[in-house]
């Protein structure tokens, strides 16, 4: 099995179209974030062709480390890339779009884990106002690098590799490319990916 270090991919949602932007900074508002639907929206598809996913979810048992967690897998290939999602979840249709598309393009297997459990931002906000505190405290509840990392190495890698994978990537959306960022600047963790020389601790998000 090879394992080389780490690249990491910011924020980036390709199939997105902002429709409902709003700037929370505007006159008379009293925050200077600016939000748009890349990620409020990511329950709307912009790319469809009324076709089911073409995945499936598979569990990954648990260990004293990290509690069982449910992958949805698509693809095939020696080569695995790991999708970090953003905040509404691995089972947003959206979401389920990009890995699809992105196994078909790149002949790989794409890997979507669950490292929410279930949970995402609208569970989390059961009717609160979207604001950024509350983003905050989903990611702080729900969205820690150290148990992000211990679903990586102890039960996404070892799925992927079953599966046949010899090479992993990483590719982030939204708190997915925060990951990215610990992934790059974490020792142990930029094992799991190999394309290019990159490991800095600076880069720790």
């Amino acid at each position: 099995m090879h394992y080389g270090t780490c690249t990491c991919t910011y924020s980036y949602r390709p199939l997105f179209r902002s429709r409902h932007r709003r700037a929370l900074g505007a006159p008379g508002s009293p925050s200077p974030t600016l939000m748009t639907d890349a990620c409020c929206a990511a329950g709307t598809l912009v790319y469809t062709n009324n076709a089911p996913p073409a995945g499936s979810v598979e569990r990954c048992a648990g260990s004293d480390h990290y509690a069982e967690i449910d992958v949805y897998v698509v693809g095939a290939g020696t080569t695995a890339l790991v999708v970090g999602t953003d905040i509404f979840g691995f089972a947003a249709p959206n979401t389920r779009a990009n890995a699809d598309m992105l196994a078909a393009a790149l002949c790989c297997l794409v890997v979507v884990p669950d490292h929410f459990r279930g949970a995402t931002i609208t569970s989390y906000l059961d009717g609160a106002e979207f604001t950024p505190a509350a983003i905050g405290g989903f990611i702080q509840s729900h969205g820690g690098w150290e148990a992000t990392k211990a679903d990586l190495l102890g039960a996404v890698v070892p799925l992927a590799a079953a599966a046949g994978a010899v090479r992993h990537l990483y590719l982030g959306f939204c708190w997915g490319g925060k990951m990215a960022l610990h992934i790059a600047a974490d020792e142990q963790a930029c094992g799991l990916c190999s394309l290019c020389n990159i490991y800095n601790p600076s880069l720790k998000a």
